[in-house]
């Protein structure tokens, strides 16, 4: 049975899987499933998804997938980092505000209960990782609060 392949159905079926639909969903959009209930489709569905030619591939997929839409703190503080710069196209202000925000919320440097701090200077931001900008921030709220 693994060696035969999939009826057009079936295949169309496996890549509405791969697309993340539900089991039930992928089932009703893959076959004429008009005159059949809820019980019969999952049932119908369940065979596809045991299926060894459709099943170990959504599962290997969804695995993937999952792995390429990782996203790590660094990349997020980075993202964050650029859009905190005024020279980037289609950044507005309030991007930049609310990247600032995200940030100073990352590093626990912002709190809204805490005093607020009065500081002067420049930093270029795209010359800093999440570890300098940490430093900086620090540096500032010693400063500040001497």
């Amino acid at each position: 049975m693994a060696n035969r392949k999939l009826t057009a159905k079936q295949e169309a079926y496996k890549n509405y899987r791969i697309m993340g639909k539900g089991v039930s969903a992928s089932y009703r959009a893959a076959y004429d499933a008009e005159g059949m209930n809820d019980n019969a489709v999952s049932k119908a569905a369940d065979l596809l998804e045991k299926d060894p030619r459709i099943g170990p591939e959504i599962e290997a997929k969804r695995r993937e997938a999952t792995q390429n839409a990782l996203v790590t703190v660094e990349d997020v503080v980075k993202g964050l980092l650029k859009e905190t710069s005024e020279d980037i196209p289609g950044s507005t202000q309030g991007g930049r505000v609310a990247a600032w925000k995200h940030l100073g919320e990352y590093t626990g440097s912002f709190d809204a209960n805490r005093q607020k701090l009065d500081i002067k200077g420049e930093i270029k931001l795209s010359d800093l990782s999440g570890d300098e900008l940490d430093r900086k921030i620090s540096e500032l709220e010693r400063k500040a609060g001497q």
